[in-house]
């Protein structure tokens, strides 16, 4: 599993900035700007998609940067022990409470609800992913399918990574999972492109 893939008057004026206040924060972009969302995942490789190796336990996280009007890169970035893991930036739009990305082999959505859905492929690979960006945490499920034999991984194997990620809320503190912030700039896969972006993403130390 090495490697498998290098591959959010005094009262008068008061009201007004509460009034801003929640209106700022009714879009996609406002609700995740600056957000860190970390917590611990879990992944298995099912080895012609039914043999199961080993889990693997390590640290996770999901960000947006990227923003440009109502644009932005949701990133993850999913570490495990001796080097392993892997990121995923996907760019996307916001349309009011939700997000989305469509490409021309697949689609990505988050909706006003939290839900999220959506696959892609690009031939060698399936990815996909469900599960739920709520208020305060991220609880989903990323799935890659090897549709073709990569490296010593057969074709239909099957990746599936759980992460269950709670929303970092202060920074000289420390999450439930035993996470301390730390931001950098790493590069990041962009599935559209199929190359990497620099990008500013939280990291769990």
């Amino acid at each position: 599993m090495k490697k498998v893939i290098t591959a959010l008057s005094i009262l008068f004026l008061g009201c007004r900035k509460e009034n801003k206040e929640s209106e700022r924060r009714d879009d996609f972009i406002s609700q995740i700007r600056g957000e860190a969302y970390m917590g611990p995942a879990t992944s298995k490789l099912y080895v012609n998609g039914h043999d199961p190796l080993p889990s693997l336990v390590g640290k996770a996280t999901l960000s947006a940067d990227k923003i440009k009007g109502d644009s932005l890169t949701l990133a993850i970035l999913a570490e495990f022990p001796e080097d392993d893991g892997f990121t995923l930036g996907i760019p996307g739009k916001q349309d009011q409470t939700s997000w989305s990305a469509t490409f021309p082999n697949g689609k990505f959505s988050i909706g006003g609800n939290g839900t999220m859905t959506g696959s892609f492929s690009d031939g060698k690979k399936e990815l996909s992913w469900d599960g739920n960006l709520g208020n305060g945490y991220a609880i989903f499920d990323v799935r890659i399918k090897y549709l073709v034999k990569d490296g010593n991984i057969p074709a239909s194997s099957i990746l599936v990574t759980h992460l269950d990620l709670s929303r970092f809320a202060d920074q000289s503190s420390t999450n439930p999972a035993g996470c301390k912030l730390d931001w950098q700039m790493r590069s990041v896969f962009n599935i559209y492109s199929g190359g990497t972006d620099l990008m500013r993403v939280p990291v769990c130390l």
